[in-house]
């Protein structure tokens, strides 16, 4: 495994795939500026190579980081007309029939846990290379669920493919908010945020993993997350994970996040918070 090999090369880094600068295992400990970051390290598809500025310390690497290989459940879902309740729902939220199509969303009957009850319910798709992998189901009451043993992913991943610039948000709803704002490159987590840090390899981010073809690619991450101390939180995960020096971030100001800025203020006020987006610090 990649992540293994480069450790036992004394090269320890934030994330295990894409392009990081760190310090070099051969001279930094000698410099008389230990932290600087002089040595560049580029993971992809082909393995990792990387390259010290310094002391010219080099090599490259064979094999990606290797992902422990699934086999996940495949759900059957079928995309059809969107019931009147759900439509009026959404409509409240500020959602379009043309938002609903283009996203698929639909309100079949589900079980949900919590109220150990059958309801009617908004579903949202989770695609990944124009097949659904996953689904998630909200009642109109805020109940969730999703599919058993089925692969996590990032909700709209597909949109993703070729951006250079990504919004993340933290839900569907906030997903469905941009699109009706006309944004394209949009994905929310799939589990919403952590109420506190993580491990480095938790499995609450495993959807990173799974992801990690469509994500190492882009260029600039814009962090959307909601408005208070558990989408700080997932902030920091995230930005951890991508690259800090490639996220920006969104001020939602008394709002908590971009659907309520969309039923408060209306569309043009959501892509001006998006247009004020900031440098991660």
């Amino acid at each position: 495994m990649i992540k293994e090999k480069l450790l036992d090369l004394g090269i320890k880094l934030n994330r295990y795939y894409g392009n990081e600068k760190t310090t070099c295992p051969q001279c930094s400990h000698g410099r008389s500026n230990k932290h600087d970051l002089c040595l560049s390290v580029t993971i992809d598809s082909n393995g990792a190579v990387y390259n010290c500025h310094n002391c010219g310390f080099k090599g490259a690497l064979t094999e990606r980081t290797e992902i422990k290989r699934m086999t996940y459940k495949k759900p059957t879902y079928k995309q059809e007309s969107i019931g009147e309740q759900g439509l009026q729902w959404l409509l409240k939220r500020g959602i379009t029939p043309a938002t609903i199509e283009k996203l698929q969303i639909t309100t079949p009957t589900r079980y949900m846990p919590q109220s150990k009850a059958e309801k009617r319910v908004i579903a949202f798709p989770f695609i990944k290379d124009n097949k659904v992998v996953n689904v998630k189901y909200r009642s109109f009451d805020k109940e969730f669920t999703q599919e058993a043993d089925c692969e996590k992913i990032l909700y709209n991943l597909d949109s993703i493919q070729g951006a250079e610039t990504v919004i993340w948000v933290e839900g569907e709803m906030d997903v469905l908010s941009l699109v009706e704002a006309g944004f394209d490159a949009v994905v929310s987590v799939p589990d919403g945020a952590p109420n506190q840090r993580v491990d480095r390899d938790s499995k609450k981010f495993e959807f990173i993993d799974n992801c990690a073809d469509s994500i190492v690619p882009v260029q600039i991450h814009v962090l959307a997350f909601d408005n208070d101390k558990n989408g700080r939180i997932l902030t920091e995960e995230i930005a951890q994970r991508v690259g800090k020096e490639r996220c920006f971030l969104v001020d939602w100001e008394e709002f908590k996040d971009a659907n309520e800025v969309l039923v408060a203020k209306g569309v043009d006020y959501l892509k001006s918070r998006i247009s004020c987006m900031t440098p991660y610090p």
